[in-house]
Order: structure tokens, then sequence, then C-alpha cells
């Protein structure tokens, strides 16, 4: 035993060799300490243990460490001998890892081993745009998916909502869709470049832009165009806004449409011409005005196309038609289709830029002032007239600017309208080809829309000055011609109402200036306030000549406001249906009033060419024959049942329609010439109506009356100094010196000296017959009947020698027979000169005249009456110039009366006789004359006399 010890001690270094080691760690373990932790050293160590997952058991010396796995490796098994490195997409960021991760999203690893991903984007300063995407097929479609460990560079796409751009991410703009993986979409109704299709533009019609790629139009569309606003080279806008190819009909419509216009105008000059020839033809204003307001809402119309308001159809359509109707002369150059009207045209004939169909537009006026002179001048030419006429052709192209002035001034601010685009860019709303930039074109058009807008505003002004300034002293110096001249503007509206025609073309120039406003809701309550305004004014002026022209004009206003109404509310309407329904429905009103008025016009038209509303019209002196006036309108109807005779205080409420009634609705023309007619203005405008119309006339002449002398014509104007006014009617003092020399050749009748019922009827006879040169000696039955009523116990007693106060009488007794018939009271009759007051007696009536009671017939009579215990007398005041009998009257009745002294006080006394009539009973007022003395006030009046 001691022996083995001393050889292990001496020969420690062989046996040593023979005692295992623990620290010598075989392949997948490495060296622990004493605590079981993983150690480097094998100072340290006391043993090995197995490597676990996320550390490899590597070589060191002559044993094995546990060491970890390096970034962008892992090991997930318990004693390997290596770790393995991280495979594409993946990343291990730290030591010992057991497993590697997956890149994010926006993240790629396009290498093994990598201990951090790229960042999609880096260093752009937009990574959190980017993402990593693959396109996929899911159920039939693309599909668009985000994933984790995109192992390259390939799968870095930039996000939903936005789309890669020379390697950068923009922002999707409106109107286009961008789902990622780089893509992006144009919706319907907008466009984009293809060079640049993040630039997105607003076509405004899905049926230019049907969407899709970056440069996708409707086919036959021009792609380099601002969202496909034109069409390509050799086509043309057809119908749904798809370009067709040009062909040889388009050369052909064009040249027709240049036909057509100068034959609109020629038919315009002619309308007017033939206007002016007709003095106050009335159905004929009413026709005109109608159209011209038809032609008005039109264009009103055609600007509420420009608001931006979802209409819905049909309505949409009806106002892209309505376009055509207000005679818009943009729709032979603009790129669009209606129906079958083929407004691209001019695309094919010629190509023009933005600037140069800017320029033929504006110089449309120009163009149609000249075609207008083109026109006079034939007309010259073809009639041989030796003087210019410069009225006509003013009054063609004032009417022509009239009626377009609404299309034309829109035309000319359409450089000061723009349209805004998602890119943020503004285009011209009817350019849309030129950017609102005010640089290159758009300033080009700006210049050009400046100085062209200076016609409609001088146009403007100088209709103000003609109406305000100019028209007032023409109407003083009786200037026809000129008032013939700037009769479109006057003639459709009352006399003294002028202004109204300055009125409607403000109000139009401000509905043009609507669209300016940015805002929808801007311009519709602007265009409300504009109608509400234009509605009061009609409703309290009345400035149209005929009341139905006004009516229309109001219902028209209405339906228009209720248009802009539902159209606002259609807006965020949630039943747009229904709303389009009631759209439909006022518009349908107004197009059934124009058709109304139109047709009332030609029916009025008709009516007055084979019947006439007026048998008779009585031209008369209030006060010298409004009583005669009276009874001759009586009279005449009731020898010719059915049949209307005109009397100023029954049948006029419009002083303005006063001559329509002469010229158009009277059959025969009867002037009660009493001697002081011809110095009545609207006696003298009534003969000068009848003479221009070519009425029947015939002359009832007074004893006193003169008929007009060379010498009397010479000195009218100083005679009858407010002549003048009647020029505002369109007569002139020419008119009026022919009318009076007229006079000389109208067959005429005389008043009987003295007036009663049978030379009344016999008066009336030679009337009625018109061609009767004496009345005949043989009385009718109905003059032998007023003969046998003389003498009657009911006597109105009326100074004889008064033609007017024995009409007054006369009116007064037929008024009353109807009353008295079936009563007990007789019937009234007028007392004869010459006859006594029967002795039977028991009422009569004493008609007070001016100057009645120096008539010696009269007293005679009042005597008579006075000694009739049973004879009440009834005083009727049938003059305004009838006085009361003054002490001084009486005086003077005395010395000039052929009564001896005896008869004249002591025999009852006129003075006691005429107190006793005037002031024991109450005076009824009875006058005729009157211009409030209508038939059926005079007929309230005759029954106070009983």
């Amino acid at each position: 035993m001691y022996s083995a010890c001393t050889w292990l001690k001496a020969n420690q270094n062989v046996w040593d060799e023979w005692v295992p080691d623990k620290t010598a760690c075989s392949i997948g373990k490495g060296l622990v300490n004493s605590q079981g932790d993983f150690v480097t050293s094998r100072v340290d160590a006391v043993d090995c243990a197995i490597c676990p997952a996320g550390r490899a058991s590597t070589k060191s010396s002559d044993t094995r460490l546990c060491t970890e796995c390096t970034p962008g490796s892992y090991q997930g098994t318990f004693g390997m001998s290596e770790c393995n490195l991280c495979e594409l997409g993946t990343i291990a960021v730290q030591h010992g890892a057991i497993q590697c991760d997956l890149c994010r999203i926006g993240e790629y690893a396009n290498r093994t081993g990598m201990s951090s991903c790229y960042r999609c984007g880096f260093g752009s300063g937009q990574e959190n745009l980017w993402t990593t995407s693959q396109e996929v097929v899911s159920e039939g479609e693309n599909v668009v998916i985000k994933l984790q460990g995109a192992v390259s560079e390939s799968y870095c796409h930039c996000d939903s909502g936005s789309f890669l751009w020379e390697g950068h991410c923009e922002v999707c703009m409106e109107g286009a869709s961008c789902l990622g993986a780089n893509r992006l979409e144009l919706l319907p109704g907008f466009f984009s470049r293809e060079e640049a299709p993040g630039d997105v533009y607003n076509c405004f019609d899905e049926r230019l832009c049907p969407g899709g790629p970056p440069g996708t139009c409707a086919a036959g569309r021009d792609t380099s165009s601002v969202a496909c606003t034109d069409c390509k080279e050799g086509f043309r806008e057809g119908n749904d806004k798809v370009c067709e190819a040009c062909g040889d009909g388009d050369y052909a419509f064009f040249g027709v449409v240049v036909a057509l216009v100068f034959g609109a105008v020629a038919l315009l000059y002619a309308l007017l011409l033939n206007e002016a020839k007709s003095k106050q033809r009335s159905s004929t204003l009413v026709v005109a005005a109608g159209f011209q307001q038809f032609l008005t809402i039109v264009q009103m119309l055609s600007v509420l196309r420009r608001f931006e308001i979802d209409w819905r159809e049909p309505f949409a359509s009806v106002l892209v038609f309505l376009e055509v109707l207000s005679f818009d002369v943009e729709m032979l150059s603009a790129h669009r289709r209606t129906w079958d009207l083929r407004h691209g045209t001019v695309s094919c004939v010629t190509q023009l830029s933005p600037v140069g169909l800017f320029t033929f537009r504006a110089l449309m006026i120009p163009m149609l002032m000249c075609v207008a002179l083109v026109v006079h001048l034939c007309y010259i030419l073809y009639t041989g007239c030796k003087s210019f006429k410069t009225s006509n052709l003013l009054r063609t192209i004032g009417t022509m600017f009239l009626i377009f002035f609404i299309v034309l001034f829109s035309m000319l601010v359409a450089p000061y309208q723009c349209n805004a685009h998602p890119n943020g860019k503004l285009t011209l709303k009817r350019y849309k080809n030129v950017f609102c930039d005010r640089e290159g074109d758009h300033l080009a058009m700006l210049v050009i829309g400046g100085f062209a807008c200076s016609m409609p505003v001088v146009f403007l002004a100088l209709c103000t000055w003609t109406v305000v300034l100019e028209l007032p002293r023409r109407i003083a110096r009786s200037d026809a011609r000129f008032l013939d001249a700037c009769g479109f503007l006057i003639k459709r509206f009352r006399p003294g109402m002028e202004i109204a025609s300055v009125f409607f073309l403000i109000r139009n120039a401000l509905v043009v200036l609507c669209p300016l406003l940015h805002s929808t809701s801007g311009q519709l309550l602007m265009m409300c306030i504009i109608l509400i305004f234009n509605s009061i004014m009609v409703a309290f002026f009345k400035p149209w000549r005929f009341l139905i022209c006004n009516c229309l004009d109001n219902v028209l206003l209405a339906g228009m406001l209720v248009i802009l109404i539902l159209g606002a509310i259609s807006v965020k309407d949630s039943d747009p249906g229904a709303t389009m329904v009631v759209v439909m429905l006022f518009l349908m009103l107004m197009c059934l009033s124009i058709l109304g008025t139109i047709g009332h016009g030609i029916f009025k038209h008709f009516q007055q060419k084979y019947r006439k509303q007026f048998r008779y019209f009585l031209c008369h002196q209030k006060n010298a024959a409004g009583s005669m006036a009276r009874l001759l309108k009586m009279e005449l109807e009731q020898r010719l049942p059915g049949t209307k005779t005109f009397i100023d205080c029954d049948d006029l409420n419009d002083l303005t329609r006063l001559f329509s009634y002469v010229g158009q609705d009277t059959q025969t023309f009867l002037v009660l010439c009493s001697p002081d007619i011809l110095t009545r203005k609207w006696c003298v405008g009534e003969m000068v109506t009848a003479r221009a119309n070519g009425v029947d006339s015939l002359l009832l002449t007074w004893p006193s009356f003169v008929r007009p002398d060379e010498k009397f014509i010479a000195k009218y104007p100083t005679i009858v100094p407010d002549i003048n006014e009647l020029t505002k009617y369109g007569i002139s003092l020419q008119d009026v010196e022919e009318a009076l020399r007229w006079l000389a050749i109208v067959p005429g009748q005389a008043l009987p000296e003295q007036i009663s019922p049978t030379t009344t009827h016999l008066m009336v006879t030679g009337l009625v017959t018109a061609g009767t040169k004496a009345p005949s000696t043989k009385l009718s039955a109905r003059a032998q009947s007023f003969t046998s009523e003389y003498g009657t116990n009911f006597p109105v007693l009326v100074d004889p020698m008064n033609s007017e106060a024995v009409a007054a009488a006369m009116v007064l007794s037929s008024l009353l027979k109807p009353k008295l018939l079936g009563t007990n009271l007789p019937l009234p009759s007028i007392q004869l000169s010459g006859l006594e007051v029967a002795q039977e007696a028991t009422l009569s009536l004493l008609i007070c005249s001016h100057g009645c009671f120096k008539s010696e017939q009269l007293q005679t009579w009042l005597l008579q009456a006075s000694r009739l215990p049973k004879c009440c007398m009834i005083p009727v005041i049938t003059e305004d110039a009838f006085e009361m009998p003054s002490p001084a009257f009486f005086a003077e009745l005395q010395t000039t009366s052929k009564l001896t002294d005896d008869e004249f006080f002591a025999k009852c006394g006129v003075k006691d006789l005429v107190i006793k009539a005037l002031f024991q009973e109450i005076a009824v007022v009875f006058v005729p004359q009157n211009y409030a003395s209508t038939h059926e006030d005079l007929r309230l009046r005759a029954n106070q006399a009983v």
C-alpha cells in the first residue's frame, strides 16, 4: 500500500492522464461553474452542461463553450453545435435568439442573417406612407393585402390612400382611389394624365371621363386636353358626349346655320317694320311681349344650369334643350349635342384656340350688327328709298340686344367664372383648357372680355339715357321718328312706365352675375332676391302695357322662385325624385302660361280682324257732349241688339288702351263734333288712331262746329300746347295735322237744332244706315210711339234749346221707365216746345242746367205747373255748371222777360216758384257728363228721382 502511494506521488504525470476531466466538454455541451452558469474560462468551470436553445456548443481549446447565438442567427434546439442564420424576411435582433422574427409591415430583409430590417422609403421623410403589400386574387378580384416578412424591396409600396410617383408616396386626391400597391385608379368623372397621375381634374361629367387608370378618357376624346374636354382632331361631339368622326354633313350644317342667322335677322327686321306700320295693334304687342318674356325666362333657366346643382332627369335634359331655345350662340361652337342639334359642328370646320373661340363669341354682337346693316341696306335698295331710315336699323339692333342681352352678357363674363379642381388648380367653366391664373390665355381673355363687356354696359347706359333724359325732351318736341327708333324699349310698357325697360335690363345683368358667386347657396340666394324684388315691382307698378302680360310675368317669376327653392332643397334632399316632379309641374305651368298668353294674343288678333268688340266708338268732349254720348250709346245698343258701343266712363279701365280700342276693337268711329272737341288732345289722338288704322268713321256735327282749315292747322300747336304729350303714344304732330285734314273728307251728319225723341230716333237711324244723306220724313213705328207719349201726366221740363240738357232728360226718362212699369205712377216723357203742361200732371221733373231759367219756354212751363195744385215738381241737376238763382239773377230776368209785371209777380211769381221747386224738394244730382257717371251709377241716381 505504502509502495503504491509512493509511486503515485512520484509518477503523477503518468497516471494523471488516466483520470477523466469534468471540464472537458463534449459536442453539445459547454463549461459551467459551481452555480450552473455557463462560463468561458476553464478555471471557473467545474463541469459541463448541455447547451440550451439560443446557444451553440463551440470548441475552445480542448473543451467546448455554450456560446449565445449572435444577432442575425438563432438556435431553437438544445445541444446544437452551431446557430442558424435568420432566413429572408426575418431578423434576430438580440444575442441568444431562439427564433427569428418576421420583418414588420413596411420593412423587409433581403439577406439571411440580418439583425435588423430595412425600412421602406427610408430617408424620404415619408416612412409613414410606405407599407409592404402584395396583390392577390380573391373571389375573382384582385385584392391588395399587407404582409409581414417581406423578403425584398419589391414588396415596398405606398400605403392605401397614397400612390408612388417619382420615388415618393403622394397623398391620393379627391376623385382618385388609391388601394395600395402603388396603384391609382380614377373615379368616374375625374381625369389625370399618365405623366402626372396625381394631378386630378374634375370633368364635371362622367360621360367625358369614365375613370380607371390615369390618362383614360371616353372614346374619341383627346387625352392631352384638360379633363378630356376636347375631341380628337377630326371628331366632333355627338350624343351622350361621345365623340364621333366628322362627316360631310357637318360642313353643310355650318353653312345652314350661317344662312339661318341671316334669315332670322331679316325676319326680325320685317316683323319690326310691320309692327311700326301698324299703329298700336294690341294683339301684336301682346304676342311680342309674351314672346319676349318667354325668351327671357328661357335664358334665365340657361343661367340656372350654370349653378352647381345636381338636377335630376327629366329636368336636366330640359335645361340643356332650353339652352338651345335661348338662342345661345355658344351652341355653335360648344362641344355639346342636344337631341339632334349638332353643336360641335364648328370643331369639324375649324380648330380654334380658346382665345380665338372666345374672341369669335365676343365678336358675335358686332357681327349681328353688321348682318342687320346688310339687311337694312338690302331693304333700302329693294324699296328704292332715298333716305337711310336710321330708325329701322336702330330698332332692329336694339331689339337684338334686348332679346340676347342675357346670353351675350353671359358669354362675355366667361373669363371670370372658374371651376376648382381636386389638385387645387382653377380652370374656366366654359373653357376648361384655360387655367385661371391671370397669365397667358387667361390674361388675354380677361382683356378681351373686359373690352367686350363694355358693349352691354354701353347699351344699358344708352337705354337709361334714352328713357330717363332724352325721351321726355323728344316727347315735348313731338319727335315721332325718335320714338319709332326706340320703340323696342317703350312700346311694350304703358306710358309713364318706360323706365321699366331699364329696370328689366339691370335685372338681367344681375342674373348674369349670379354664377360669379363662389358658393351655390350664394348664387341661389342672389337669384331669389332679384326675382322677388322683380315680382314685387311688377305687382305694384304693373309696367307692362297689357294686364295679361303683367299676370304672365308674375306667374313666370313665381315658377322660377319655386324651381330655385326646390333646387336649393335638392342639394341635400332625401327624395330628389319628388322634388323634380314638383319642378316639372311648375315648369309646365310656366309653359302653359306662356302658350296661353301667346294664344290669347293670336285669338285677339283674329277676333279683331273679323269681329270687332265695339260696333261704335263715341269720341266726344265730356263737358260739351257727355250727355249726348250717353244717349247715343243707349239708343245704338237698343237699335242693334247684341252690339256694344264704347264710351270711356263705362268701358275704359286703362288709359293706355284707349287708342288700342279705337284702332283694333272698333268697327265704326263716331265723332261727336262739339265746337271745342279739337282742343282736346285725347279726342284728337283717337282721330289720329282711327285714320291710321283705316277705321270707318262718321261725324255728328254740332251747328256751331267748323271743320279745320289750313290756317287752323298751322296754328294748332299754339291752340293746343299740350298736344305733344301724345308723342309718347307714337302720335307725332305730323300725324295730328294729317288727321285734321282728313276730317274734311269724313262723312258727317248734322245734329238737329232741337233734340227730341223723334229727331233723336231719326238721327240714330241715319247713323246706323250710315248711307242716308237725309233722314226720311216718314216716321217709323217707334218714332210715332214717341209722339203718342207727349203730354202725359209725368212731364220732364227741360230747356229745349240746350241739347245736352235734353239728352240728359232723355237718358233719365229711359232709365226711369223700366222702374215705373207696373206701378201707379205715370211714365215720364219729354215736354215738347210749344205744348202746355197737361192739367192731369201730378209729377214732373225739372232739369236744372246752366242758364235754364233764362229760357222763356221753361219759364212758361214753370208758370203752368205752378197753377196745378197736385203737381209735385222734383229738381234734377244735370250739369256741374248749374248755379242757384240769386237776387241779381231775378232782377236781370225781370228786365229781359217778355212777361208783364202782373204775369211775372202777381201770377205766383217766378221767384217764389223757383224757390218752391228748388228748396222744398231735395234736388237729385244726375250728371251724365261726369267721367265717374257709369251706366250703373246713373241708374242708381235715377232711382232717387222718384
